[in-house]
């Protein structure tokens, strides 16, 4: 069993570091075609959100395993599904973005 959890605990932070990766590749790309004003203002959404995702999926392993072992697996599987759904709302901003001929 403790087998079986390491691997789950490997495969949930492998997720996450996949789901992260692609977050950063999107925001960098996007950063470097903001202006200055732009730029800290994605900056600055993107430190909350940040933290807002770690708080979240430290909400979720607690209420969903209560401090048991399965704990990781749900923190890190959190913080992926939620680094995916922002890679989304970031592409969809910059689609808005450009459909608008906003120069940011």
């Amino acid at each position: 069993m403790l087998r079986l959890k390491g691997e789950m605990d490997a495969k949930s932070m492998a997720d996450f570091q996949e789901s992260n990766k692609k977050l950063n590749t999107v925001y960098w790309s996007i950063e470097r075609s903001l202006d200055s004003k732009s730029k800290k203002e994605l900056r600055d959404s993107q430190r909350a959100w940040l933290r807002y995702r770690d708080a979240e999926a430290k909400f979720e392993a607690n209420v969903f395993a209560q401090g048991g072992t399965v704990a990781p697996v749900i923190y890190n599987e959190c913080r992926a599904s939620v680094s995916d759904a922002r890679v989304k709302e970031l592409h969809e901003a910059v689609k808005a973005w450009t459909e608008s001929g906003s120069k940011r």
